[in-house]
């Protein structure tokens, strides 16, 4: 007895497969069902390697694979079964590097839901969590909140609707090793870390270069953007903490953190130079995230 079509389930990545299995890894049953899977798989399908249609995709949810697989066996053409992954993103950039931009031109392609661990954290406050209420705790003494406690509001958070169909993109966080390894305990995945690069001459050049009109609020730039009158220009002061000096060390210490964080993400970083012009580094930060998010494989 052969059947007509044999669909097999293959996840897109290996990290969502590690997951799965170490949220149940106290199953015996499903620990021994791993075991058999694996040690049978290939010499089970090759018994119908023609009939084989594998798809690329097995976190999808039940329903999106029932569909897919109703598309497939009523003979929709395959552009019409494909499905496009929402994508989780991670990125990180020095001052002035560019994070702002690029979060603005990834948001607007790919629909994501762009998320910031202070915006997370005031909207906990605000709406008086138990977590918004022990962050405040913190905070009213003078405390840092603690990093599990913020991997708990960003975990809560990317697991409401928006962020699970649109996908999110994480801007500052984490920032530091600790806060990395936090996320991997937590079971918060991304498919993509885009790191923007920029030299520190080049930075400090962006970011010194700025001064702030006392009286508008505006704020302009001694050579990209100088202020259009000499008046605007005399009035001009420069934040305390944009100093080439004080630079260096903001610079050195986020050199440092980034260093230490890119082990928990092996594979996925995705490297921009962002020295170039706005234009160009939003171009290949598109092209990055485009080979990243691909549509469901029909092979």
């Amino acid at each position: 007895v052969f059947p007509d079509h044999l669909f097999v389930l293959e996840f897109r990545d290996q990290s969502e497969y590690d997951k799965r299995l170490k949220a149940v890894e106290y199953d015996g049953n499903i620990r021994h069902a791993y075991a058999h899977y694996e040690k049978n798989r290939d010499s089970l399908l090759s018994a119908f390697d023609n009939n084989i249609t594998t798809l690329i995709g097995a976190e999808l949810s039940q329903q999106e694979m029932v569909r897919i697989i109703r598309d497939r066996l009523i003979g929709k053409p395959r552009e019409d079964t494909k499905f496009v992954m929402p994508l989780k993103i991670i990125i990180m950039g020095p001052p002035a590097g560019g994070k702002g931009t690029a979060s603005e031109v990834i948001k607007e392609k790919y629909g994501v839901v762009h998320l910031s661990t202070g915006d997370i954290l005031r909207a906990e406050i605000r709406n008086k969590t138990e977590l918004g209420l022990t962050a405040q705790s913190y905070m009213d003494k003078g405390d840092l909140v603690p990093d599990d406690l913020i991997i708990n509001m960003i975990s809560r958070r990317l697991k409401e609707q928006d962020c699970v169909q649109q996908g999110w993109l994480l801007d500052g966080f984490p920032r530091t090793a600790s806060q990395a390894q936090y996320m991997q305990k937590a079971g918060i995945y991304a498919d993509a870390v885009v790191l923007l690069e920029c030299p520190n001459e080049t930075v400090i050049e962006r970011i010194s270069g700025r001064r702030s009109d006392p009286v508008t609020g505006t704020v302009y730039h001694i050579k990209y953007n100088p202020p259009p009158t000499d008046e605007i220009a005399n009035r001009l002061v420069q934040r305390s903490d944009d100093t080439e000096e004080k630079l260096m060390i903001r610079l050195n210490n986020y050199y440092a953190q980034v260093n230490s964080m890119l082990q928990y993400f092996p594979d996925i970083v995705h490297r921009v130079d962002a020295a170039v012009p706005m234009s160009q580094v939003a171009s290949s930060v598109l092209t990055a995230l485009d080979l990243v998010r691909n549509p469901l494989k029909i092979i």
